[in-house]
């Protein structure tokens, strides 16, 4: 571009401040005056008007931003997964995870209401109880909860779902004074329940 032509285009604009609306969508010509010698001048109106003073951005507020999106992200993915868990039940088997081929036993894990359960635990006096999820980019989810009998006995229980959603594998273990009796379990038949 010619260096005398944009001189020009900026005097033009100083003086027909409706060119510089029309052509970028800039300050409308109420904010500007003429004053006795043909200038322009911003009306003190304009300025009248307090508008809030932006954010800065720093590394830090970047970061709380881009954590708070993740965040947001983290608690979708967790919702949806608490959604496909819920009112389902899955039929496992389960066995002593030092021998797992001697004792197998086949049990219920039922996920109703946002809480799990495990049928013969319940049938020992241990109730329903909330759980947290973690869910994974590749789509696995993994489940932790401890449960309490009436009696005051504890049991810790963490599963882990396949990432399409029909498989599940995990650990019991009851702590006891010498140690603890870990138990591992896999499903067998995922079904939906009635919630």
């Amino acid at each position: 571009m010619n260096r005398t032509i944009v001189p020009v285009i900026i005097f033009s604009l100083l003086i027909y401040p409706g060119i510089a609306k029309a052509s970028s969508g800039g300050v409308p010509a109420d904010v500007f005056k003429k004053t006795s010698k043909g200038a322009m001048v911003q009306k003190e109106e304009a300025f009248k008007k307090k508008l809030p003073l932006p954010k800065k951005v720093t590394p830090q507020r970047i970061k709380a931003l881009s954590s708070d999106k993740e965040r947001e992200r983290k608690r979708k993915l967790v919702e949806k997964g608490k959604a496909a868990l819920n009112n389902t039940e899955w039929e496992i088997e389960i066995s002593l995870l030092s021998n797992k081929d001697k004792g197998k036993s086949i049990d219920r894990v039922i996920f109703q209401d946002n809480k799990v359960r495990f049928k013969k635990l319940t049938d020992k006096g241990f109730s329903s109880t909330n759980y947290s999820l973690t869910v994974y980019d590749d789509g696995r989810m993994l489940w932790e909860t401890m449960q309490v009998s009436e009696k005051g006995q504890r049991v810790f229980i963490r599963g882990e779902v396949g990432s399409y959603k029909d498989t599940m594998k995990g650990v019991i273990s009851y702590p006891k004074n010498d140690g603890s009796e870990k138990y591992f379990f896999k499903s067998v038949s995922k079904s939906k329940i009635n919630p």
